[in-house]
């Protein structure tokens, strides 16, 4: 198993371009730490954001557009765990079991979001 693989991953859609997103996602989920990171292109065919710092060890990368949707991915990732040691199992039981139906439901408690 493949460290860029263990992530959880929840699409949805949304008006607001992707800085108002980050905005939105940084004030209600992430205690106000901020997406930076736009004008570095991590992904190629579509804008992304991430949170720099680590939280619990995991990775934040937001990416999308209005026109196609978002998608919120967290997880351990080459950004977030270059250094990292961690158990496969432990890592992929916490994302199986619940990890991402937990992160789906917090999308759905905020405004200006429609969790697909």
């Amino acid at each position: 198993m493949k460290k860029e693989t263990l992530s959880a991953t929840t699409c949805f859609k949304s008006n607001l371009d992707i800085i108002k997103v980050g905005e939105l996602l940084s004030n209600y989920l992430f205690g106000q730490l901020k997406f930076s990171g736009l004008e570095e292109c991590i992904h190629e065919e579509v804008p992304a954001v991430y949170i720099d710092e680590m939280l619990m060890g995991l990775q934040v990368i937001l990416d999308g557009d209005e026109e196609n949707g978002y998608c919120l991915e967290i997880g351990f990732s080459p950004l977030a765990s270059k250094n990292m040691q961690y158990n496969d199992e432990i890592a992929f039981a916490f994302f199986n079991r619940g990890f991402e139906s937990y992160i789906r439901y917090l999308l759905m408690q905020l405004p200006d979001l429609t969790v697909q």
